[in-house]
């Protein structure tokens, strides 16, 4: 119920206040997000598109609970902090950043 509510969600954003949005000048970028919560932002692990992961890849981290990921030298991040810098790793290119 939650997954077809989510995406339903971002449906009915997408639409009006995407048209809304531009009007300010704030510009939407969506992007592919797979692995970037498996992969270690920390450990600089590779980030495959989904569907295209390299044989044997495997992240160097692992999510140990709900919001803690530790990375392959023990540090502890916050899980959503290291998805989110992956996904800004991800998407660089489409918003103007560097990696």
């Amino acid at each position: 119920m939650n997954r077809s509510l989510n995406h339903w969600c971002l449906a009915a954003w997408t639409g009006n206040e995407l048209l809304q949005s531009t009007q300010y000048g704030i510009r939407f970028v969506e992007t592919e997000e797979s692995y970037t919560s498996k992969a270690s932002f920390l450990d600089n692990d590779s980030l495959p598109t989904f569907g295209k992961s390299p044989e044997g890849w495997q992240e160097s981290g692992q999510r140990v609970k709900r919001g803690m990921y530790r990375t392959a030298n023990n540090w502890y991040i916050n899980a959503d902090c290291n998805g989110a810098a992956n996904i800004l790793l991800k998407s660089g290119d489409n918003i103007g950043i560097e990696s």
